[in-house]
């Protein structure tokens, strides 16, 4: 069964403010299919819709990003972490792919747009790279990068929502 969550239950849970994470809800996901701003119509969040919401919200909050940048940030991710296993299933998913740790280096080059290196390190010490939009050919012509270690951020919003780990295919059991 899927558990929703209202705002205010998942700013207490993930210690956010609960205006700031409406407004971050508003720049990142599309407009609330069962009622408007003034409907008077709780919204509720799907585990998915939450975790997209957090990660755009560390974005914002923690490293500084506005919210248009973090919304391109995001939609150029979206693909990755759904062929990923960074998406919420309503089944467990198995122990098979939760053995890799991923990190993200967003890197921003001298023309302002963004590329993305994401590393994977598996359990035998193997590491992979993908490089994803701006800097592909040459991902040293960044002018500066930021790290999300997108399995530790993925394992607290785990933690903190009472969600079990094993429905998020990148975590494993």
């Amino acid at each position: 069964m899927i558990r929703y969550f209202t705002a205010r239950q998942l700013a207490n849970r993930l210690e956010v403010n609960l205006a700031r994470w409406k407004r971050w809800s508003r720049h990142f996901l599309p407009p609330d299919p069962l009622g408007g701003q003034q409907s008077g119509v709780t919204r509720h969040y799907h585990p998915d819709e939450a975790f997209k919401v957090r990660i755009g919200g560390i974005l914002v909050g923690d490293l500084k990003f506005t919210l248009p940048q973090a919304c391109v940030v995001l939609e150029a991710l979206a693909e990755w972490m759904g062929t990923s296993g960074f998406v919420f299933l309503p089944q467990k998913a198995g122990p098979a792919t939760g053995s890799s740790r991923f990190s993200i280096d967003i890197l921003k080059g001298p023309d302002g747009r963004f590329g993305y290196r994401i590393e994977q390190r598996g359990q035998g010490g193997g590491i992979r790279d993908t490089l994803i939009g701006y800097g592909q050919d040459d991902p040293d012509q960044r002018l500066y990068g930021h790290v999300l270690n997108l399995t530790a951020i993925a394992l607290d919003f785990c933690h903190r929502l009472d969600l079990p780990k094993d429905h998020f295919p990148a975590l494993g059991s």
